[in-house]
């Protein structure tokens, strides 16, 4: 049997009781936590923030494949012309920006409706929060640096497509260890 169930039933009034069984040498621990959203309603909700979840999905990862192609098209460009080439194509690091915090707010929300806390998931999911932290914090020192170069400090531009790659590289594996973590 399963080491971790979930539990979803449905009140008198219609409510949802959702939590987790949890089976570990041979206790059992129940975990159940009472809603005021109907099962409709909560199902809806969660739909929705799945379909924002996708949403900041494919703005982040568009973003990376769309920068490293940039990144391809102006290696052509004598070296003063790439360099303003690109910071003209920093904005599409905007749309990455949008899509990061979709992903993060949208994810948090999901995991706190669906099971709570991160207890209830098993060691794939963890693996995944694991990247997602190592991915903020690669995007934030890729914003810092942008910064940086924004403000005249050209030759900081040759950390960028080691930076671009690590940032869709490590997005790419976050999506393969979420499939394992749900399938």
């Amino acid at each position: 049997m399963d080491e971790n169930a979930r539990i979803d039933s449905v009140d008198s009034k219609g409510r949802l009781k959702s939590g987790v069984e949890r089976r570990s040498g041979g206790f059992r621990v129940r975990r159940v936590v009472h809603r005021t959203m109907s099962l409709a309603t909560m199902n809806y909700l969660f739909d929705l923030l799945l379909f924002l979840h996708m949403l900041g999905l494919a703005m982040s990862v568009g973003a990376g494949f769309s920068m490293r192609a940039l990144r391809q098209a102006a290696a052509e460009l004598p070296a003063e012309e790439r360099t303003t080439f690109m910071i003209r194509v920093f904005p599409v690091s905007k749309v990455a920006s949008w899509g990061l915090l979709l992903l993060i707010v949208s994810g948090v929300t999901m995991l706190a409706l669906r099971f709570g806390s991160t207890m209830a998931v098993g060691g794939a999911f963890h693996l995944k929060l694991l990247l997602v932290v190592i991915q903020i914090g690669l995007f934030g020192y890729t914003q810092m640096v942008l910064g940086k170069i924004r403000k005249g400090e050209a030759a900081l531009m040759a950390k960028m497509p080691t930076l671009s790659t690590l940032l869709l590289g490590n997005a790419l594996l976050i999506v393969a260890v979420a499939v394992l973590a749900f399938h």
